[in-house]
């Protein structure tokens, strides 16, 4: 039996995204595209000081690994969330990310009254451009609408909304981790996907795990598992926790 190293650990954490900027009501502020708003600049520094947190926790769970962090990143493709999983990327000093329709926000009815990601910012560079960190060369996956749009289908329902979650995290654990698993045992793995505040509440309710989201901005619900074992262990449950990291 190969041996691992017993303080080894992989990790799934879901993030919700940052601040949104057409809930702060600042006078005579409008938005184009009223489905898919930007995040505010509070939003992006709530991210980045989660990314923080959340890097703290892979190294303290994970004090024998030498070598660089292997992080990837997973967004809805909802402009709050591709400015949240900017300032991730930029914290972790990664380039990529992959977009995945399935980690997109509710689109029930009394949410939208038409399916809104044909009509994404996400969509249309010109547009994209203007919310973009200018700094940050970030590259996704820019087929992500025609590879997912059978993935998601509008409205959703309660069980529909669930299933997508669920199925995504599945896919994630099987690709990311169990794949090639007993030829990585010294090197612990994070994945973080960003999503909403609905990802996590669906998420703890399938697992039957703790729940304490009350809908704060950049919530975190974690996934924790010991290198050479199977179970997946809940740890963080819906709180936000970037408050200690932000930058003064």
């Amino acid at each position: 039996m190969q041996s691992y190293k017993s303080d080894l650990y992989d990790t799934i954490y879901i993030l919700r995204h940052g601040q949104r900027a057409d809930k702060v009501h600042e006078p005579g502020v409008t938005f184009e595209n009223k489905d898919d708003p930007p995040m505010t600049e509070i939003g992006r520094k709530q991210c980045y000081a989660s990314a923080k947190y959340i890097q703290n926790q892979i190294l303290n769970r994970n004090q024998s690994q030498q070598g660089k962090l292997e992080v990837k990143v997973y967004s809805s493709p909802f402009l709050r969330c591709i400015q949240s999983s900017e300032e991730v990327c930029r914290m972790f000093n990664i380039n990529q990310f992959k977009v995945d329709t399935r980690l997109s926000e509710n689109q029930a009815t009394f949410y939208y009254d038409k399916d809104p990601l044909p009509n994404l910012i996400l969509h249309d560079p010109k547009q994209l451009k203007k919310f973009q960190n200018q700094s940050l060369e970030l590259q996704w996956n820019s087929n992500w609408y025609e590879e997912g749009r059978s993935l998601i289908n509008y409205p959703d329902s309660s069980r529909t909304l669930k299933a997508r979650f669920v199925s995504i995290l599945e896919e994630i654990i099987q690709d990311e981790f169990n794949q090639n698993a007993q030829e990585n045992l010294d090197n612990p793995k994070t994945v973080i996907m960003v999503s909403h505040g609905c990802a996590i509440e669906q998420l703890c309710e399938h697992f039957g795990g703790r729940w304490q989201f009350e809908e704060e901005y950049c919530a975190i619900l974690g996934f924790l598992r010991k290198k050479g074992e199977e179970d997946w262990v809940q740890i963080e449950a819906g709180k936000a926790y970037y408050s200690t990291y932000l930058e003064k």
